[in-house]
Formats: C-alpha cells, sequence, structure tokens
C-alpha cells in the first residue's frame, strides 16, 4: 500500500477505552456523539512517528523478503576464505573452508499458513527468522540448521541491500525521542492527599505524547499518597545517585476499572502465555508446567476446592499476569508443621481459618507496568478461591518475586533443639509426603506434582498474606542502609529489620568479604554457635532481600556520607552499621606482615582456609608455632593435631592456665 493510504489510516485510529473497540474517523466512525466524544488517540498514531516506523521498515525490508518468498533457501554450500582450485570444496582445511549447514525445507511462512495455523505460530516462525538475520548481520554466524564458527574472521554475510544493524543499546536510546515527562514539584495539603492521583490525567492530557511519568524523591524521605500509584525502580549495583526512581505509565490510571482477575480458560488465555513468560526463562517454563497441570481440575467447579487452579489476571480482554494456587501443602498435617517450625502463630489466629480457606501461591507473575495493582490481585484470587490465608513457599536457590517480598509478611523459622552426635531422635522439622488424599480418596502424588520435603539441611523461606493484612500495605522504607561486617551481631540486625511485619526495607547492602557464607566450619577457628547454619539462612530469604559486596571497607567519609571499598567504589549510605565483630587484629602490629610471607597465617576466616591447607604440605621435621592469648589459639593446636601434625611438633606460646 502506498506511505500516504497507510498513514491515512493510522493516524485515523480511534479507541474506545470503555469497550476496547477500535475505530476511524474515516472508515469506521463511532455510532454516535457519545461515543465519539470519549475516543482516545495513541500516542504514537501520529504522522510524523508513522513515517518515521515506514522509513525503518523501507530500509529492512529487503532483509527480511527472502523469509516470505522461499528465496533465502540454500543449500549445502561452501565458503571460501583462500584460494581454492578451481572447481575444488573442501569442506574444511585448516579454518579455510567454512561449511554451513541449511535446513532443506523452505521457511516460507506466508506459503505454510493456509487456514490452518495460529498468529502466534505465524509470528514465532517470523520472529525466529528475524533473529537468523540479526545474528548473521551480528557476523555471529548463526544458520537454520546450526551455527558454525572459524578461527579467522568472517566476512560479512548480510544479505545484499540490508542495513547494518545497530546493537549497541545505549547509542539507540541517545537517539530515541524521549517517550515521559517529570514531576520536578507537587504539593498538597494532607487532607487531600489521597486525591493525588486525580492530577495524573491532566498531566498526561498535557503531554499527549508522553507514555510513562517519572519522579524523583530522597532515599530518607516517606512514601506520600502520590508514590503509592507508583513503581519504584531498584538502582544499579554501583550506582550513587541519592534520590530513589518512581515511573508510572498512562495505563495505570485505567486499570482500577478495566483489570480483572478470572479462572484461566486455555481457549481465552493461552495463546497470551508464551508472550508473557518468554523472557522468563526456567521460571516461564515451571509457569507452564503448574498452568498445564491445573488444566487437569478444570472440571472442578471453584466451590467444590480445587487442589491447584490457574488464574487469569487481564486488563481490557488483554492478559497481563498470571496466579497459580494449590492446596497440597495447607492440608491439617502440613499446618500443624508450619506451627511447629515456623513463627506463624504470632501472625495468624489459627483458630479462625480452617484448613480447607488456606492455600499456597505456587507462581505469581505481572507485568510491572501493573505491579503496584499486585494487592488487589491477591484479594481478588481469595475471594474467588475462598481463601483466608494464602502462603509462599521458597526452595533453596530460588528467588523471591519482588511482589511477595514487598506485599507478603515473612515468617521466621524456629531455632530446634539440637541433635547431639549419636542421637537418633527424628527432628520435628522433616514434612512428610502423603500417598494419598483422604477427603478425595485418591493418590495426591502425580506425575510432576511431588510434594517437595525441606529439612534442617537445606531449609525453606516462608510468606503469608491474609485478607485482614491486605489492608494494611506495608510501607516502604528506601533509607540506605549499610552494614559493615558479616557478624553474628550484623545478621542478627539484618533480620530485626527485614522481618517487621509491616516494613518494607527497599535498600539494605551488607559489606563483608565471603558475603552471607561465613559460617566457616574450620577446626582451627572457634565455632560461632549463634551464627545462622545454612539452612536457616535459606528460612530467612536473606540473600533474596538484601545487595552483598563481597568487599572490605577501607575508608570513611563521614561528610559525604559514604564508604571507600577495596575494589576503589564508593558506596554511599544514610545509616551506617559497623558489626565486623572480633578479628585478629595481630596483622596489623607486625611491620611487614601480610605481605604475603610463606608460612605465617593468621586466624581469620581465610587464614584459616590457608592454614588447614598448609597442613597436607609438612613433613615430620617441620616445626610449628603457635603464637597469641586467645581461644583461637588453642583451636588452631587442636586444629593442627587433626591435620595429623604430631604434638611435639607444636609450640604454643602465650599465657594460659592450662
Amino acid at each position: 500500500a502506498p506511505d500516504d493510504d497507510i498513514v491515512a489510516r493510522v493516524t485515523g485510529r480511534r479507541l474506545d477505552p470503555e469497550t476496547g473497540k477500535i475505530y476511524h474517523v474515516t472508515f469506521n466512525p463511532p455510532e454516535n456523539d457519545e461515543v465519539a466524544a470519549r475516543l482516545t488517540q495513541r500516542a504514537d498514531d501520529t504522522e510524523d512517528k508513522c513515517r518515521v516506523r515506514l522509513a525503518t521498515y523501507h530500509e529492512n525490508v529487503v532483509a527480511i523478503t527472502p523469509c516470505y518468498d522461499g528465496s533465502s533457501l540454500k543449500q549445502k554450500s561452501t565458503i571460501s576464505f583462500g584460494d581454492d582450485e578451481e572447481g575444488k570444496q573442501d569442506e574444511k582445511t585448516d579454518g579455510e573452508g567454512l561449511v554451513v549447514d541449511v535446513d532443506p525445507a523452505p521457511l516460507n511462512v506466508l506459503r505454510e499458513v493456509e487456514g490452518t495455523r495460529g498468529k502466534l505460530e505465524v509470528f514465532e516462525d517470523v520472529a525466529k527468522a528475524v533473529d537468523e538475520l540479526l545474528a548473521v548481520a551480528a557476523g555471529s554466524m548463526s544458520s537454520v540448521g546450526g551455527a558454525v564458527s572459524a578461527e579467522k574472521s568472517t566476512p560479512n554475510l548480510s544479505p545484499p541491500g540490508s542495513s547494518q544493524v545497530k546493537l549497541n543499546l545505549e547509542e539507540t536510546l541517545s537517539e530515541s525521542e524521549s517517550n515521559c515527562f517529570a514531576i520536578t514539584l507537587f504539593c498538597l495539603d494532607d487532607e487531600s492527599s489521597s486525591r493525588s492521583i486525580d492530577f495524573l490525567p491532566h498531566a498526561f492530557r498535557s503531554f499527549p505524547d508522553k507514555d510513562y511519568c517519572i519522579l524523583t524523591v530522597p532515599s530518607s524521605a516517606s512514601e506520600t499518597p502520590l508514590l503509592s500509584h507508583f513503581n519504584p525502580v531498584r538502582s544499579k549495583s554501583g550506582s550513587t545517585f541519592s534520590h530513589c526512581l518512581y515511573v508510572l505509565h498512562k495505563d495505570v490510571l485505567f486499570a482500577h476499572k478495566y483489570l480483572k482477575v478470572e479462572r484461566f480458560v486455555e481457549a481465552e488465555h493461552g495463546p497470551a502465555i508464551p508472550r508473557l513468560i518468554k523472557s522468563m526463562g526456567d521460571g516461564g517454563d515451571k509457569i507452564r508446567e503448574l498452568i498445564d497441570m491445573s488444566k487437569e481440575e478444570d472440571d472442578v467447579a471453584l466451590d467444590e476446592n480445587p487442589n491447584i487452579i490457574s488464574f487469569a489476571v487481564t486488563v481490557g480482554g488483554n492478559v497481563i499476569g498470571i496466579v497459580v494456587t494449590h492446596r497440597r501443602t495447607t492440608g491439617v498435617e502440613d499446618i500443624n508443621w508450619l506451627r511447629a517450625n515456623y513463627h506463624a502463630e504470632d501472625f495468624i489466629a489459627y483458630d479462625r481459618h480452617r484448613a480447607r480457606n488456606q492455600a499456597t501461591i505456587a507462581a505469581f507473575s505481572i507485568s510491572p507496568t501493573y505491579a503496584v495493582h499486585a494487592r488487589f490481585v491477591v484479594r481478588e484470587v481469595m475471594r474467588l478461591f475462598d481463601k483466608t490465608v494464602l502462603y509462599y513457599e521458597t526452595r533453596p536457590g530460588e528467588s523471591i518475586p519482588q511482589i511477595i517480598s514487598s506485599q507478603f509478611v515473612p515468617i521466621k523459622p524456629r531455632r530446634r533443639m539440637q541433635n547431639f552426635e549419636g542421637q537418633n531422635s527424628a527432628p520435628l522439622w522433616t514434612r512428610t509426603v502423603k500417598e494419598s488424599d483422604a477427603e478425595e480418596g485418591k493418590e495426591e502424588e502425580k506425575e510432576g506434582a511431588e510434594k517437595w520435603e525441606p529439612t534442617p539441611d537445606t531449609g525453606m523461606s516462608l510468606h503469608f498474606i491474609t485478607k485482614r493484612l491486605l489492608t494494611e500495605p506495608k510501607i516502604n522504607c528506601n533509607t540506605k542502609i549499610v552494614v559493615v561486617g558479616g557478624s553474628t551481631a550484623g545478621i542478627s540486625f539484618i533480620e530485626s529489620l527485614l522481618f517487621t511485619p509491616y516494613l518494607n526495607f527497599t535498600s539494605v547492602t551488607l559489606v563483608s568479604p565471603g558475603g552471607l557464607n561465613l559460617g566457616v566450619d574450620s577446626p582451627f577457628l572457634v565455632k560461632d554457635e549463634d551464627y545462622p547454619s545454612a539452612g536457616r539462612m535459606v528460612g530467612l530469604g536473606l540473600h533474596n532481600k538484601i545487595r552483598v559486596a563481597d568487599a572490605e571497607m577501607v575508608e570513611l567519609d563521614r561528610d559525604e556520607k559514604a564508604i571507600v571499598l577495596n575494589d576503589e567504589s564508593v558506596l554511599p549510605y544514610d545509616v551506617l552499621i559497623m558489626s565486623t565483630g572480633r578479628a585478629d587484629a595481630s596483622v596489623k602490629k607486625l611491620p611487614g606482615a601480610g605481605d604475603g610471607y610463606d608460612g605465617i597465617f593468621f586466624m581469620s576466616s581465610e587464614g584459616a582456609k590457608l592454614a588447614q591447607a598448609a597442613t597436607k604440605f609438612l613433613t615430620a621435621d617441620d616445626k610449628v608455632v603457635v603464637y597469641g592469648n586467645a581461644l583461637e589459639a588453642l583451636t588452631s593446636v587442636s586444629g593442627l593435631i587433626d591435620g595429623g601434625v604430631n604434638g611435639s611438633s607444636i609450640t604454643l606460646v602465650g599465657i594460659f592456665n592450662l
């Protein structure tokens, strides 16, 4: 079609925000003046932007045309980089010949449709073809049949007439037009602050070509009612920007009218799932598996309490989120297990919540644009599924979704009495797997649906939400808190912060060599019984809730409120906590110590590892001197003897009443 006709079609397009129907001012006008008055135009449906898109299309259409007409089909061929004999083709000769295998089936998307393939399948084939051409243009030597590479530099295999692909994201963004405006000043008295959102529609009307509104506030400032409608953006590691960034997309302004939560129906919502989970990797595959599992319960009505169920979150008919819940871990015995191993009764009055009214969220995914409405989504899921308590369990190695950590309340694991050596009594921690479901009278364990069994060694992080807590949103605290030192005191401080049920700390950083893995089990060091075990550390979920800098603090600037790390990076703070704990200070008192002299070890966590490794190379004639008055001196002697060193070769220098 001519460009002028396309421009006329695009610029005349209008949207009815109430029904979602598309109109055109010339070719499909609205039925009456009432509908015409509420029609809106997309920000990018202007002539200028349409012309830009058309220009980009004309520049790149030559590159993708072969994918539609079948001309991109090539037989097995050889690309030669050297001088070969005439008529001779070497498949591979010392990297001078390159064999490219191409699938013999033509990638002709349009001719293969024939009215039997869905639009998503066609779209995936087109995307695959475009990705292959982009990879070739980038010099990756990708082909339909496989990827090959040569040691020598390869020529540009871009199809004739195709333009070079810009892969530099920053360069592309710098050349792009801004699509946001910023709020630089906003003042409203406290009595009217709850209506601050009413200003935003007028602000977007003042900037009709912008899609986003952004604002920044000092990290020490408290959140206002206006900010509750914005999405906070987490700063990048190494950023020294002193303010917090908040972003809002204009579509959020209509979400309170058009956002719906309904039971997942494959025919209606299924086609949108590949797009929703495309960038999630393994997490997306897990969501797809859970949705497939929930299909087995499609014939079970909601009021009959199905074992697993999926919900779709939609806005104007478009799927923007998915929630999967199940009851496999909320039976009476399972709840008793939770009460025994977690401080759940500090928050939940279980005499008011029946087991059938409790469930576990297996997956929760929603578009970042609408993340501020996550609490509404949870409330609708609880209403439709008739639940009063929802849990979220996190296994070792899994990440906690930001929505869960910011909206749900974490529960601490209980400290269990330790078993001594030789004690065979089973700990109360283990959760057993039921072999059958007594209520339904059928097997509960199905393929891919096994119940996971946490143990004291593995641990499990637990979060929950109740209907009452949905009316009490957590308060975000953006104060930049930096904790220096991963000692027991430092971990306890962080634990106290993060498990405050009504606060969500968004910027907590731990500076510690070794990070959170400081529970060194070395025979040369005194074991700290109060330091969390690996299983308890998983139960606390600290890895998912704080940032960890595996570094040492070397300088403190109190005026600028920042610390300098040993890699010369700068870390600003609002609150600084020093919790380095006890450390061997003799290295600072001995001239020249710590410069890597062979055979000299100081009893830090790293020094203990080196000393333990060095004992393997000691001979019967070697002598060992242990110097010090602290308890570590005695544990070092014990560690040497356990490592096979003869006691007569060890000399202890210190003042002890042995």
